[in-house]
């Protein structure tokens, strides 16, 4: 990992980075490689992680703002608190807000077995609380925890608020369509079968998808001359 991080150290030149390359730390890694360095270095860039502010982007805006990835993005950011001597956070954007769901994951170091840091899983809901409306974009939030992180923070409250995000869209209107589409198949062979008894002609037509998702095929029927 050591040469990993410099190969994506920005101040290191136009190093290349290796041919098939895929930037995919563990989580231990996540903290110890990158969160830990950006937070002793606040000046720190990563050629694999961009610098964002949460509350200013919605979620489909920030894989144009990554540096690399296709199907998961990787950001520091800082927490903003709703109030400066409190410890809510504040998640919102202007075309929603961020929840968390689960509970938080502890991540041990492989080494020592010492607790490095958590993991919080948090979902994006368009609209405003409570009535949020549940979207695909799933977020996983890293910070440092435990005596590691005592180690290193300083009196800084900004390094204290530092956070890495990995960001993810999940593809379950994909998964849908595909059993969606099975199910027709099967549905019809049945109905193919059952037309030579019927004199029913059946024909499938496919209907581009729509928001609603039952609409986007149609089975119809007429009578054969």
């Amino acid at each position: 990992m050591e040469f990993l991080t410099h190969q994506f150290d920005n101040n290191g030149g136009d190093s290349q980075l290796p041919p098939g390359f895929r930037f995919h730390p563990t989580d231990e890694e996540l903290i110890t490689c990158y969160l830990l360095h950006k937070v002793l270095d606040g000046n720190f860039t990563c050629r694999a992680i961009a610098d964002v502010d949460l509350n200013k982007c919605e979620p489909w805006e920030l894989p144009q703002k990554a540096k690399m990835g296709e199907k998961e993005w990787y950001f520091f950011s800082l927490l903003d608190r709703k109030y400066p001597t409190g410890l809510r956070t504040n998640r919102a954007t202007n075309a929603g807000y961020w929840k968390a769901t689960g509970k938080d994951r502890e991540i041990y170091s492989s080494k020592t077995s010492a607790l490095v840091g958590m993991k919080k899983t948090l979902v994006f809901y368009r609209g405003r609380a409570p009535k949020g409306e549940k979207s695909n974009w799933v977020m996983h939030e890293y910070r440092l925890e435990g005596k590691f992180a005592y180690h290193f923070l300083t009196k800084n409250s900004k390094v204290d608020h530092l956070i890495l995000l990995l960001l993810l869209l999940q593809v379950i209107f994909v998964l849908f369509y595909h059993a969606l589409f099975s199910q027709l198949i099967l549905h019809w062979v049945s109905l193919e079968a059952a037309s030579l008894s019927l004199g029913v002609e059946v024909r499938c037509a496919y209907i581009p998808p729509s928001p609603d998702p039952t609409n986007s095929f149609a089975i119809c029927g007429s009578m054969i001359d």
